[in-house]
């Protein structure tokens, strides 16, 4: 059986207001191309970010999975357990699957190795940027810039430049019956779960928790490895106003410089979409809502 034919017909993705992707949606827009991958004979996963959507279509085609690893310049075969016991297993027609393509330099780099281990693959990604340099064969939606990959945000070359929110971010936002700034709250300090940890870079964080509960703020940073400078809110009295107020003063102390392939500078990622509103109107600088499910 041949390859099936390219199919160019996808739904964009709106950035009218940025758009934050989660893994959820990564998931669900991954599990849309399982129809139309028929032919194929094993599928190759780009280390990290694309063996997420590989792993899953591996799965779901049962097929065999490979690992491309840019650093090592390599394609290594995953391993299997019995369900691929005693089946053949060839790279006769591969599926190279990465979870977006931007401008199109990783996945050139990706091929290049696929040619150098004499391996032709057609190109599978869940997310196409409609200016890429190289157009997938399969692909679940255009995504234009700007936008924030959940699953990658902390590991971004940004990271260090902008304000980062604390709870409903970095970890799980503190429910009503836990923030009574006493024994309760002080126990959910302690054992709150992460939710995105940031351990790329020392990074700048902006919270409107009161400054008597820096040390063990702190502490919880250590122990899950993320290294910070924090500004906490003042003790007293904290109202929505004075959160912003607060965290709108520290997005001012950083400068006014955009991203890669961004048409402007991202101030802050803020999990609460009317503080994000807020503080964006205080600064004039985009703040970016980016709470979690």
């Amino acid at each position: 059986m041949g390859y099936p034919e390219p199919i160019d017909t996808r739904p964009t993705i709106s950035t009218e207001r940025r758009a934050w992707i989660t893994t959820t949606e990564m998931i669900q827009d991954t599990l849309r191309l399982v129809p139309e991958l028929t032919g194929y004979t094993a599928i190759i996963g780009v280390a990290r970010s694309g063996l997420t959507p590989a792993t899953l279509l591996a799965q779901m085609l049962h097929l065999p999975l490979y690992i491309l690893r840019q650093t090592s310049e390599d394609i290594i075969h995953a391993g299997h357990g019995w369900r691929l016991h005693g089946r053949e297993i060839e790279l006769t027609k591969p599926l190279l699957v990465d979870d977006t393509i931007g401008s199109g330099t990783s996945m050139e780099s990706s091929l290049r190795i696929c040619v150098a281990n004499n391996i032709q693959a057609r190109i599978c990604v869940v997310y196409q940027h409609p200016a890429g340099s190289i157009k997938a064969d399969h692909f679940a939606a255009y995504l234009p810039n700007p936008h924030i990959l959940e699953w990658n945000v902390g590991n971004s070359p940004y990271s260090d430049r902008i304000v980062w929110d604390m709870d409903g971010l970095i970890c799980e936002d503190c429910p009503p019956e836990c923030d009574d700034d006493g024994d309760r709250y002080l126990d959910w300090l302690r054992t709150v779960q992460p939710r995105c940890l940031l351990r790329r870079s020392r990074i700048t964080i902006a919270t409107g928790r009161r400054e008597k509960w820096r040390a063990e703020t702190l502490r919880w940073l250590d122990r899950h490895g993320v290294q910070a400078e924090l500004f906490m809110h003042a003790d007293g009295e904290r109202t929505f106003e004075s959160i912003v107020r607060h965290k709108a003063t520290i997005c001012r102390q950083f400068p006014d410089s955009a991203p890669h392939g961004y048409d402007h500078a991202i101030a802050m990622m803020e999990s609460d979409p009317h503080q994000a509103h807020a503080i964006e109107a205080e600064i004039g600088r985009p703040v970016w809502h980016c709470g979690l499910p």
